[in-house]
């Protein structure tokens, strides 16, 4: 295990209090003599942001830190609900850029926040690196991010934020700054490098639609029938109950995998955030007009192979760098398809990546592309392995 990385986790009753023992307790874990240089930080739905990042800052002061919130951190012990968890990673040679992108002003699309991600910091795009992002899970569109992504020349990996998605509030923290509908990035340098896979455990079952009728990230119409009515059909439950809880969370676990056309990544895989009155489902990516949508359902078992196919995706990726640690960033479907046991799929990581420190988060899309300029890759229903390695030059 790496000397300069450490995780601590805090449960305390308020934000603050649980970010200052996550925060201590990852400090005293640091090998002696050893001085952070990156906060890495994912926080519980259950906490007010507000407070975690005021306890935060009072810990670590000018220190970068880069989170977001979800609706538990993972460990190797599984889901830690009510828990802020830090993972530090120490050394001069890190030097680490963060960067905080606002929600855009009232009125104006959202769209506009993957276009200053892009224009406001990551410009040089030459400049080597790796970069780890997050955008708000239900504001910002994963499909402008990922084509956004496009536009650079460095490895980078990310995703949608889960946090308190019932309510449209998910947050993003970078160094001081934190808020909802925004978008945050941390870039290492050249001495490091991000390798990430993604893998997902849902099968095609051969049931298929055209898309016939949408308005920007609602889905209306299956085959000229409303959406609730279609799966009403397949899963014999009443069109009206799919609106309401439980079936409305439930939906993500029966995604539509939509006809792509490239045969390396047929189905692109898109879950509904939760199901409307009206029988129309509300998306994070568009989903177009035409095209076919085919139902999945997901298996444990195709689950567990997968993550550790991401896992060993991820450590080929890094090419041979010297691992520190490894990020876990799963879709909130497979916490109801293991119905939040998710000890055995953060095991099936640990057992590839090895003994390393490793953290992870729900989150409600994933985005990776780990060698330009090869295609940027936008899933729903995924979990994607990222391993952070040191680049030794041997």
């Amino acid at each position: 295990m790496s000397p300069n990385v450490a995780i601590g986790i805090g449960t305390g009753l308020n934000g603050r209090q649980a970010a200052i023992q996550a925060g201590q307790q990852a400090l005293d874990r640091l090998a002696f003599g050893q001085q952070p240089a990156l906060g890495i930080v994912f926080v519980s739905e259950q906490y007010n942001f507000e407070e975690v990042a005021s306890g935060l800052a009072a810990l670590f002061g000018s220190l970068p830190r880069w989170g977001f919130s979800t609706v538990a951190p993972l460990n190797t012990e599984g889901e830690l609900p009510r828990a802020v968890l830090v993972l530090l990673l120490a050394g001069k040679e890190l030097k680490p850029q963060v960067q905080w992108w606002p929600a855009p002003d009232q009125g104006k699309e959202n769209s506009q926040i993957s276009r200053r991600f892009y224009d406001s910091f990551f410009r040089e795009a030459d400049q080597p690196g790796s970069l780890l992002f997050c955008g708000d899970g239900v504001m910002v569109n994963g499909q402008d991010l990922a084509r956004a992504l496009e536009q650079l020349s460095i490895p980078a990996a990310g995703g949608l934020a889960s946090g308190d998605y019932h309510t449209g509030k998910t947050y993003q923290l970078g160094n001081n700054h934190y808020g909802t509908g925004s978008l945050s990035a941390v870039r290492l340098n050249d001495h490091f490098c991000i390798g990430s896979a993604c893998a997902h455990g849902w099968e095609d079952i051969g049931i298929y639609f055209q898309v016939t009728r949408q308005r920007g990230a609602w889905l209306h119409t299956l085959d000229g029938r409303p959406v609730a009515e279609v799966y009403a059909r397949y899963f014999r439950y009443p069109a009206r109950d799919w609106a309401y809880p439980p079936l409305t969370d439930l939906v993500r676990l029966y995604p539509l995998g939509i006809e792509t056309g490239r045969p390396e990544h047929p189905l692109a895989l898109r879950s509904a955030l939760h199901v409307e009155v009206d029988g129309s489902f509300r998306f994070n990516a568009p989903v177009d007009e035409g095209s076919m949508a085919h139902l999945l359902v997901g298996s444990k078992q195709l689950c567990l192979e997968r993550a550790r196919e991401a896992a060993r995706g991820a450590v080929a990726a890094t090419g041979g760098a010297r691992p520190w640690a490894a990020l876990v960033l799963v879709d909130l479907a497979w916490r109801y398809l293991f119905e939040n046991h998710m000890e055995a799929v953060m095991a099936a990581v640990q057992e590839v990546v090895g003994d390393i420190p490793l953290a992870g988060a729900y989150t409600l899309g994933q985005i990776y592309r780990n060698s330009p300029p090869g295609e940027v890759i936008y899933e729903n229903q995924a979990l994607m392995v990222s391993v952070i390695g040191e680049l030794t030059g041997e």
